[in-house]
């Protein structure tokens, strides 16, 4: 027997109940990248259109709920086992009318644990008690890297912070700022990952690689992990992250003038941004948004 991971998608006919009909539901699955760091957040689109012929309403009946499975299988095609999922409503009350399609965001690594790198397969099925067929969605695959270690820097824990978090945190009294490169073809891509022995805190995709320009990074006195991220032809992309993976401040960016932006760290361990200036968002920069690959 398939073993499959259920989404719950609670679903109405905007008419009542209609008797069984043999019409479709149309699936696309997409992906936002084509190699994800090792637990990276894995996050895809499932494009749905209704083809019934009938207005279709997302709600809370639970007789006629419709039902979307994943299907995954890991890098030996062997098909990866679920672990315990509360059904998710997703878009309750959204209407959809015939030929209308709609967007439904899923996030891969709450259904299943992504422990090993290596090339995934998956597809989404869909179905509803009023309609006679089960209904798949394209095959995507992705792969997933460890990637390789640019820069690391090993950062000890204060001590008010492990008496605050106690009960929180691993019994690690140390924990690892790690900038590492991996290719999502055809390019190639920074991370920053905050770890320790035990866990995973945080994971960034901070940049593109552009030329032979390269981050700079510092961590201040407070222990927090600064970097300037090229992003382009005189463009640069300024993070600040804590030692829980948490972001310091928003994602700034600076343009070069005269002189390009530096990191500078002064003889009391503050650091800031030295040269260059403020770029203006849609005149120095496009606000990014997320690509989806439909294979």
């Amino acid at each position: 027997m398939r073993k499959l991971v259920k989404v719950f998608l609670i679903a109405v006919f905007f008419v009542g109940f209609a008797p069984v009909i043999f019409a479709q539901i149309a699936m696309q699955l997409a992906s936002s990248q084509r190699t994800y760091m090792l637990y990276e957040p894995i996050r895809l689109v499932l494009r749905l259109r209704n083809d019934t012929g009938r207005p279709l309403v997302f709600g809370l009946n639970e007789e006629i709920r419709a039902e979307v499975y994943f299907e995954v299988q890991d890098r030996n095609y062997k098909r990866m086992d679920k672990f315990p999922l509360k059904p998710l409503v997703i878009n309750k009350g959204k209407v959809v009318f015939p030929g209308q399609m709609v967007d439904l965001a899923v996030d891969l690594n709450k259904l299943y644990h992504f422990d090993s790198p290596g090339v995934y397969r998956l597809h989404a099925f869909i179905k509803h008690p009023q309609i006679k067929d089960t209904f798949k969605s394209n095959d995507i695959r992705f792969d997933i890297s460890r990637g390789n270690v640019y820069w690391s820097r090993e950062i000890g824990l204060p001590e008010n912070y492990l008496k605050i978090n106690n009960e929180k945190v691993s019994s690690e009294k140390s924990r690892f700022y790690r900038i590492k490169t991996m290719v999502d073809t055809p390019n190639k891509f920074f991370y920053c990952v905050v770890e320790d022995s035990q866990k995973v805190y945080q994971i960034i995709r901070i940049g593109q690689v552009y030329g032979v320009e390269m981050p700079q990074m510092s961590v201040d006195m407070a222990g927090v992990l600064h970097i300037l991220m090229p992003h382009g032809a005189k463009l640069y992309k300024y993070y600040q992250v804590d030692i829980d993976g948490a972001m310091a401040q928003e994602v700034k960016y600076y343009k070069s003038t005269k002189i390009s932006p530096q990191l500078i760290t002064d003889s009391n361990g503050k650091v800031a941004i030295g040269g260059g200036e403020a770029a203006i968002p849609n005149v120095d920069y496009i606000v990014e948004t997320p690509t989806y690959y439909v294979q």
